[in-house]
């Protein structure tokens, strides 16, 4: 029989499931719902690896259904709480996988994954914890001091405090502080820097994050804050595997169930939509669509796209149009 595709299983089937009954699947955190949001109202919960701060809450979000997150503590993948609070990884993650879609009601698929994968697996998920890492240091830096001036640049442009928060927007300090809290952590920093985690061209940058459709992070937008300058270029992307065909909130858009969206060519642009609550609207990173951005749009069942190019020289010279039909791949 085939392979699962576990990321994928998890991603589309799993989870989403997972999420609509928590308070089933994990009675002992007490879930309460309002809206997209469970927040466990327990004991146990202030126990969980990472504890969150005094009076923080612990949650999960539609947005991101693939774990707990714990104000002003750690994010806690499902898989690591099904596995005894160790990190699921290895050989062993398929049968934690399984576990998992019990307590969600889905059927595991009766098909053997490779050791293979499942190591692939464990090095994805240390690649995505490093990644989180940076943007949780990104979104510290913004909200300290020092970042007042990227703050208040934020807002000239409509993007208040609270809207600041809800989109994770950031500053990336000092390649520096980056590797140091990574090896705080207990992080590879070759990986890291491998990954292009450790990126200096990217410093001072304004940070919005680009997730996958299952709410975890693939890359970090950046947008300069300042004066234009000829070695700051106004977008920079970590140069992460698979960043090239991410769009800015395609998975906001997606678990809010558009498949018509509208693309703005600014990140900030689209991140002042989507803090308006318009989450049909995406953000493209770069000056056009590129090929790999089309595949993703129709990897996801997008149907159509109405582009907005910025109202500037590079806007209005730039051939704005999709590369080809949005038509999956078989």
């Amino acid at each position: 029989m085939a392979d699962v595709d576990l990321k994928e299983f998890l991603d589309r089937e799993v989870y989403p499931a997972l999420f609509e009954r928590l308070n089933l699947a994990f009675p002992e955190f007490g879930f309460s719902r309002k809206g997209n949001t469970w927040v466990a109202t327990t004991e146990a919960a202030r126990k969980l690896p990472g504890s969150p701060r005094q009076g923080g809450r612990v949650y999960c979000n539609r947005e991101r259904p693939s774990g707990l997150k714990l104000q002003g503590g750690n994010f806690v993948p499902f898989l690591d709480l099904v596995s005894g609070g160790k990190e699921a990884s290895g050989p062993g993650l398929p049968a934690v996988a399984r576990k998992l879609a019990e307590l969600a009601g889905v059927r595991f698929l009766d098909s053997e994954v490779l050791i293979k994968e499942a190591e692939q697996e464990a090095e994805r998920k240390a690649s995505l914890s490093a990644i989180e890492a940076v943007a949780e240091l990104c979104r510290a830096l913004l909200v300290s001091e020092r970042g007042g001036a990227e703050r208040a640049y934020l807002e000239r442009h409509g993007l208040n405090v609270q809207a600041q928060q809800v989109l994770g927007l950031g500053v990336y300090p000092s390649v520096r502080e980056v590797e140091k809290a990574l090896r705080a952590a207990g992080h590879d920093i070759e990986a890291a820097q491998r990954e292009g985690l450790l990126f200096k061209p990217i410093e001072g940058y304004v940070i919005f994050p680009a997730a996958d459709v299952s709410g975890q992070l693939i890359t970090l937008c950046g947008r300069w804050p300042n004066e234009p300058r000829k070695d700051k270029p106004k977008i920079l992307v970590l140069p992460r595997e698979g960043a090239k065909a991410s769009l800015l909130y395609l998975d906001r858009a997606c678990r809010a169930g558009f498949n018509e969206l509208v693309l703005m060519a600014g990140a900030i642009s689209a991140a002042l939509l989507q803090a308006k609550g318009e989450r049909s609207v995406i953000g493209c990173m770069d000056a056009q669509l590129s090929n790999l951005q089309v595949e993703t749009l129709a990897r996801y069942g997008v149907r159509s796209v109405t582009i907005c190019p910025n109202p500037d020289d590079a806007g209005e010279g730039r051939s704005w149009k999709l590369l080809g039909p949005c038509t999956p791949r078989e």
